[in-house]
């Protein structure tokens, strides 16, 4: 077995271990005011979905925080908003910079754009003190306080269903 597959076995094991152990609790009845975002590098740009947000939400570019996974991150380039494997310790732990400051953060709503099952994001997703998680049906819905159906996972009608379900929930 290389020892990317370890890696990925034993991140995988902590991951489904903490699982069992954490829920989602108790959602917040706090307004949204600060937003953060884990996604895929390949399908999104920080500033594409800052942007998009920024306009859906209500709230300003600024309080949206984004972190994109990319598998094989570049060492020349410095980018404090993408993360790969190589920030999460043999052990599940964080060891990138970017990632631990992130999971950090106390936010008022997480979303998590990933599309296809990412052991790495949901790993950000379950650390995160987000107050409030929203992501789609396709991935791990004990991860979420609210998981979204979206058809082929159109992202302009996510933020609507995101839009809309938040209103409900008096969350803006």
């Amino acid at each position: 077995m290389s020892s990317r597959r370890l890696k990925n076995a034993i991140v995988g094991y902590v991951y489904r271990n903490a699982l069992t152990v954490s829920s989602t609790g108790a959602a917040s009845q706090k307004k949204v005011c600060t937003v953060g975002v884990l996604g895929d590098f390949l399908e999104h740009t920080s500033e594409e979905i800052q942007q998009e947000l920024a306009a859906v939400l209500d709230v300003s570019v600024a309080a949206i925080t984004v972190v994109l996974y990319q598998e094989k991150k570049d060492k020349e380039v410095v980018d404090s908003t993408v993360v790969s494997h190589n920030d999460f310790g043999w052990n599940g732990r964080l060891v990138g910079v970017a990632a631990a400051e992130f999971v950090k953060k106390d936010f008022d709503l997480l979303i998590n754009y990933s599309k296809a099952p990412n052991l790495y994001l949901n790993v950000l997703t379950l650390l995160s003190n987000a107050a409030f998680k929203i992501g789609f049906t396709q991935a791990n819905s004990s991860l979420f306080d609210l998981t979204v159906t979206v058809p082929d996972c159109n992202t302009a009608v996510f933020h609507e269903e995101i839009k809309k379900y938040l209103t409900i929930l008096n969350k803006l």
